[in-house]
């Protein structure tokens, strides 16, 4: 990283119209990724027609540091602004913090976030691999990978502890380069602290947004983000892949309409409550790991029970709330015959202990009350 205190091109904060925030969490498997990624945006920032690039950079064997793109003498270099002491990146205080710390290096009237990581929606830390045995004994020997929401060497950060180290109506969009962000149960939590989502209902491959960022970061700073070619460049790239690789889905999400979604999906509860476990076993899931599923298609999940009427009621207000969606038929090895572009999660009589962590959700206190 470049720490020269040139002062050729540096935008004056004063005219910039977004601020874009991009924060890496790899200190974990991912970690090689994070210099991809930091090059790529290195690569395809302008600060021409951009306005400020800040990036937290974390991966192992590194300190995380405070970056900011800059130009000098008409080349793209890094200026490193703070070099943290060793933090937790799945700490919603480092979160909050690094959010401060944009504001402060980059005052603008609209910001925009992308984040990467390991990430499982709502699940609680530590419920992915094994979910049947979350919660039920603190001294169980199987070992369960950590994949929640952010993930540094083993830690996590739990959904409701991300939301809150975020101030409210503070992102324009924030899109997520992690899997099985695109829930109901996400959307619901992150109502009030952005205005827009980019993210998937199934898991995302790597090298995720990388390969965007030379041609489509423009996109985010536009005055109205241009969400949607954003997310059809992902599905695009992906969908010009060959063999497993050929596996995507992406979804643009208006928060502001997830009310309206809840209130229609709180009517119908009593008659979802009845299913059968062989009825949710044939609903369009979207995690590989088997039975027990987890993250099931939102819009088949309601048109199990739906009437036809109250079918055209969910196309309408889901027509609000998703703005885009695209994917590939079919995700590695799982067909995705019904993307509705959100997922959600489904009680089911094996997962008792997770069960009763969903009723602590605001979505599900939503719904159910």
């Amino acid at each position: 990283a470049s720490c020269s205190k040139d002062n050729n091109d540096i935008i004056d904060p004063t005219n910039v119209e977004r601020t874009l925030l991009v924060y890496l969490a790899g200190d974990n498997n991912l970690s090689h990724e994070v210099k991809e990624m930091h090059d790529a945006l290195l690569k395809g920032w302008n600060h021409k027609t951009m306005g400020p690039l800040i990036i937290f950079a974390d991966h192992k064997q590194s300190s995380p540091l405070l970056i900011k793109l800059e130009n000098r003498n008409g080349q793209n270099v890094s200026d490193t602004l703070r070099r943290y002491a060793i933090e937790n990146s799945a700490s919603p205080q480092v979160l909050k913090q690094v959010i401060h710390d944009a504001q402060v290096v980059a005052p603008s009237d609209s910001y925009g976030m992308v984040l990467f990581s390991h990430a499982t929606g709502w699940l609680p830390e530590k419920a992915f691999v094994h979910p049947e045995r979350w919660g039920v004994s603190s001294t169980s020997s199987v070992q369960i990978a950590p994949l929640s929401i952010f993930e540094d060497n083993g830690r996590e950060m739990e959904l409701a502890d991300f939301a809150e180290a975020i101030p409210d109506n503070m992102f324009e969009f924030m899109a997520f380069d992690m899997c099985f962000m695109a829930s109901v149960e996400t959307v619901y939590a992150l109502r009030n602290k952005t205005k827009y989502m980019v993210a998937a209902a199934p898991e995302i491959l790597a090298p995720g947004f990388t390969p965007l960022y030379s041609s489509s970061l423009g996109m985010l700073y536009k005055e109205e983000p241009d969400l949607e070619t954003f997310g059809n460049a992902f599905y695009n790239y992906f969908n010009g892949l060959q063999g497993q690789y050929q596996s995507a889905a992406i979804s643009v999400v208006h928060t502001a309409g997830i009310g309206n979604l809840a209130m229609f999906t709180q009517k119908i509860t009593p008659k979802l409550a009845q299913l059968t476990q062989e009825q949710i076993d044939n609903i369009q899931y979207y995690d590989r790991s088997g039975n027990p599923h987890l993250f099931f298609d939102f819009g088949d999940y309601i048109k199990q029970v739906a009437t036809q009427e109250e079918i055209d009621e969910l196309e309408s207000i889901l027509s609000k709330v998703v703005l885009f969606k695209r994917n590939t038929p079919r995700l590695i090895d799982i067909s995705i015959a019904k993307h509705s572009g959100l997922s959600v999660y489904i009680p089911q009589e094996a997962l008792p202990q997770l069960n009763q962590a969903y009723e602590e959700t605001e979505w599900w206190r939503a719904v159910n009350n």
